[in-house]
């Protein structure tokens, strides 16, 4: 029942792990698997002791490990019907020989009746060659996680975490279709190829919900009349498991068998409370809001049209954040921009969008290279004039006014320097058309 940690070990090893090593460490030679058994004699309880198996068997783990680091080869141990005494002693004594030279190595012989966890040993034994009528390679699952790639019905694909599924979609959630705890995207997910019988492994730091993904996995699969065998190395994660199945009313569905605490009784006595349960159907409840599907498809309808990707190949929820984002670094430039409306096509059309976007990237470059050139546009004289009043018919005017301006300004510009460099001072104090008629040739 399970795998039994109780034996009896003959002889022990004294062994350092090295000649510098002070470290003494005592290894048992011998096991033979046992069991306590407890009986009332006149009112008393008397224990005994008994063999659960014919013979002791070799320690493999220590008979690797001396041949590995050591280079030595630990017997193995072969009892014989006639005098099993006898060959017990032999044995000890053929093992003292095999480790002579080692310095301060010693064989006890020692009886010891303890608990000797030997987890990883059953592993070790489960992969003999001899308890497989096939090479493990050739299994499925095994060759596929030595080779790093999953087995198809054509070709394998490497192994890598996958994307989520829509879990939203009827199709795949009726894959899965009881969340009995809590569940993400990933964890629904990752129930759903569970229900596909897809090979998975599901990876996380503590806390992240893997519990609450196998107690939703446990309920799936007896919801599709399947049978699960939930291993764990610690009793700990086998306990929590238990306690959520039984909170949400499947602890009976649990049969606790490989751990320390179970024995033969408590198997028989589970089972017999199971067979007294009743069969009583039990009709699920209505939903309490009877608009929580057409909710739900309002949201799942919002959340595409969220992450819909637009002709521009940007979608509305990243326009959002952009424009969050924009707020937060250029709060001044938009409060300046806060009475400019857009033409509707811009809004509604990819393509105008992109001419606009064009456009305003010429007027930017425009606008920096005049800056460069001329200085800020708010420090030239011409700053505070307003043409709102201007008509059209008035445009070539100004604009011939102003070019005859700017030649009379070079002009004068020249003259001055020329006045300057003869050592002689300009008018300052005549009005400005006497100035004008005295500086035009």
């Amino acid at each position: 029942m399970g795998l039994s940690t109780l034996f009896m070990a003959f002889g022990f090893v004294e062994w350092y792990d090295s000649d510098a090593s002070e470290k003494k460490i005592l290894a048992p030679l011998l096991l033979l698997p046992v069991k306590i058994e407890t009986r009332s004699v006149r009112g008393h309880d008397v224990s005994s002791i008994s063999a659960r198996e014919d013979q002791a068997e070799t320690n493999l783990s220590l008979q690797k490990l001396i041949e590995t680091n050591f280079n030595r080869k630990i017997p193995s141990f072969e009892a014989h019907d006639e005098d099993r005494t006898a060959s017990i002693e032999d044995y000890l004594e053929r093992v003292r020989v095999a480790l002579e030279g080692l310095a301060r190595w010693q064989v006890h012989r020692w009886l010891v009746l303890g608990h000797f966890a030997f987890g990883r040993f059953a592993m070790y034994a489960d992969l003999t060659p001899d308890n497989w009528t096939r090479h493990p390679a050739e299994h499925g699952l095994v060759s596929s996680i030595l080779r790093g790639t999953e087995n198809s019905e054509e070709e394998g694909f490497p192994l890598s975490i996958p994307e989520d599924y829509p879990i939203d979609d009827p199709e795949f959630e009726s894959i899965a279709p009881f969340l009995i705890q809590d569940a993400d995207a990933s964890q629904h997910s990752a129930l759903i190829d569970v229900m596909k019988e897809s090979n998975l492994v599901i990876q996380g730091p503590p806390g992240t919900g893997k519990s609450q993904t196998i107690t939703n996995i446990i309920a799936n699969a007896l919801a599709a009349n399947k049978r699960i065998l939930f291993l764990a190395e610690k009793q700990a994660a086998l306990d929590v498991v238990k306690r959520r199945l039984t909170q949400a009313g499947l602890g009976e569905f649990c049969l606790e068998l490989h751990s320390d605490r179970s024995s033969p009784k408590s198997v028989i006595e589970s089972l017999k409370e199971r067979t007294e349960i009743s069969m009583e159907v039990r009709n699920a409840l209505p939903p309490l809001d009877l608009a929580w599907n057409e909710n739900r498809r309002e949201i799942k309808a919002y959340l595409d049209a969220l992450h819909a990707t637009s002709p521009s190949g940007r979608t509305p929820f990243q326009l959002m954040w952009q424009a969050l984002r924009g707020r937060n670094t250029n709060s001044d430039t938009i409060d300046a921009f806060n009475s400019v409306s857009l033409p509707d096509e811009v809004l509604t059309s990819a393509s105008a969008l992109d001419v606009l976007r064009h456009e305003l990237a010429i007027f930017a470059d425009t606008s920096a290279s005049f800056q460069h050139a001329y200085g800020h546009p708010a420090a030239s004289p011409w700053a505070e004039l307003t043409l709102a009043d201007l008509k059209n018919n008035e445009v070539a005017g100004l604009l011939g006014t102003l070019k005859e301006a700017g030649i009379v300004g070079e002009t004068a510009t020249a003259l001055i320097a020329s006045w300057r460099g003869r050592g002689r001072r300009c008018p300052q104090s005549m009005p400005w058309r006497s100035r004008r008629q005295f500086l035009l040739p």
